[in-house]
């Protein structure tokens, strides 16, 4: 898979997705402060998967009807583990979820994941 992860994530979990075999560009390397649209847009562009701890993303792709290809909402602060062990958890959620990221605005958290299919899906 092509994701596209924010610059509020840990490297931890950039280095684990691409060990996992997933195509991964992370914002820090040429976007960094960008602003969310510019990231929402390049990740279309690159049909690239938006992941990000940002809130702010499903209110893009909700309340303003931004489209995308998928955006995963890793909430990292509700953990309770080191960055090398969330990486992995990521890495293992992308795993088991696959495909189903496509067209979905996906929450990561505690105890499990939430799907919910976005309004407006790049095909």
């Amino acid at each position: 898979m092509r994701f596209l992860v924010d610059e509020c994530l840990y490297a931890h979990i950039v280095d684990h997705l691409r060990r996992a075999g997933h195509d991964v560009s992370w914002v820090r390397d040429g976007l960094s402060s960008a602003d969310d649209s510019v990231v929402l847009q390049v990740a279309n562009s690159e049909r690239r998967i938006l992941m990000s701890e940002d809130r702010d993303f499903g209110e893009h792709v909700f309340r303003d009807k931004r489209p995308a290809l998928g955006v995963v909402s890793v909430r990292v602060s509700e953990f309770d583990l080191d960055p090398d062990a969330m990486g992995a958890y990521v890495a293992a959620k992308v795993a088991v979820l696959g495909d189903r990221l496509h067209g979905q605005f996906t929450v990561i958290e505690p105890g499990g994941e939430r799907l919910r299919p976005l309004p407006i899906r790049l095909p």
